[in-house]
């Protein structure tokens, strides 16, 4: 599957590789909405720095903004980070913010074209490895939160 997804200890990251379909959008987004007990969502990062296209229609690129703002004011808080290095993806997210802005969510959406950027806009503790962000770690949904300081 093109597009992976992993919880951290405040929100979504999300992967893709290649070309993306509305469809495996439709099933990576099911991730966002059943969060681990004890978790809130606060953000979602997409890392497309991998993809070359996000294959969408005019439709499928609303209905995918649509579910943002299900998910902004499911979670008002929420802020959702781009990542791309490729032209034709941003341009593609550039389309989704217009319509997801048109329709007032509430979500903050922001693009950028590094992971670091889009770590220090969202401003939350995240898991830190050894490998790198685009990978993932072997327990997809696994996390462990740290412990309060006594």
């Amino acid at each position: 599957m093109p597009i992976k997804a992993r919880w951290e200890y405040h929100g979504v990251y999300y992967t893709t590789k290649g070309s993306i379909s509305a469809e495996e959008i439709y099933e990576a987004r099911k991730f966002m909405f059943t969060p681990p007990e004890g978790i809130e969502p606060q953000y979602q990062i997409v890392d497309a720095r991998e993809s070359d296209k996000i294959d969408l229609d005019q439709m499928e690129l609303f209905n995918v903004s649509a579910d943002d703002l299900a998910v902004g004011r499911k979670y008002p808080d929420l802020k959702i980070a781009f990542i791309s290095i490729n032209k034709q993806v941003e341009e593609t997210f550039i389309n989704h913010f217009k319509i997801s802005w048109s329709l007032n969510t509430v979500a903050n959406i922001r693009l950028f074209n590094s992971v670091q950027a889009a770590r220090n806009w969202i401003n939350l503790p995240y898991p830190k490895s050894n490998e790198n962000d685009a990978n993932g770690s072997s327990a997809q949904n696994r996390i462990t939160l740290p412990k309060d300081p006594d």
